[in-house]
C-alpha cells in the first residue's frame, strides 16, 4: 500500500490506510444508480487502456479540499487530472439549486485549479456511451497534463 498522510502531514499507519481503503469500498457500494453506472464506465476505460484507466480508477476520491479549512464531498474526483465529476439528479433542477451548484463549481475551480464536469442522472443511466465520450473529451480539453492527454487520445481514438 502506498504511504498516505493526513492534512496535518502525519504519516498514516498501514492499518489506518487499510481502514481508509475499506471505507472507500463501502462508499462505492453505497453509490446511487447513476454513480454506479459512471463507475462502470470508468472500469470499462480501465480495461480498454490500462495505463490511462489506472490513473482514473485508483486515484478517484470523494472528498476534496478547496482551502485548508474548506472541503467538499463530490461524486468523483480524479486527482491525476484535477477533474471533478458531479452527477446531478432532480434536486438540482430548481433555480436555487442551480445557483448553489454554480457557486460550488466556482469555489472548486478557483480553490484548486480543478475543472468540474456535470452530467444528469438520466444521461448517465440512459446513454452511458455518450457520457463516456463526453467525459474523455472533457479530460483532453485542458492544456495541462499534455503527455497523459496524448495517451488518452491515442488509446481511445480521439485523434
Amino acid at each position: 500500500l502506498e504511504e498516505q498522510t493526513t492534512r496535518s502531514g502525519e504519516l498514516l499507519s498501514r492499518r489506518q490506510v487499510i481502514g481508509l481503503s475499506k471505507k472507500r469500498h463501502a462508499l462505492t457500494k453505497a453509490y446511487p444508480p447513476a454513480e454506479r453506472e459512471f463507475s462502470r464506465i470508468i472500469r470499462g476505460l480501465k480495461r480498454e487502456a490500462p495505463a490511462v484507466g489506472h490513473l482514473l480508477w485508483y486515484q478517484r476520491q470523494k472528498l476534496i479540499s478547496v482551502t485548508p479549512e474548506f472541503s467538499f464531498f463530490v461524486d468523483f474526483y480524479f486527482k491525476a487530472f484535477k477533474v471533478v465529476v458531479e452527477i446531478d439528479g432532480s434536486t438540482h433542477r430548481g433555480e436555487l439549486a442551480r445557483e448553489k451548484d454554480a457557486l460550488r463549481t466556482r469555489l472548486i475551480e478557483e480553490g484548486g485549479r480543478r475543472r468540474v464536469c456535470r452530467f444528469w442522472n438520466e444521461e448517465v443511466e440512459g446513454d452511458p456511451e455518450s457520457v463516456r465520450r463526453k467525459f474523455l473529451e472533457f479530460l483532453v480539453a485542458d492544456r495541462d497534463h499534455q503527455p497523459i492527454k496524448h495517451r488518452i487520445r491515442v488509446a481511445f481514438g480521439l485523434e
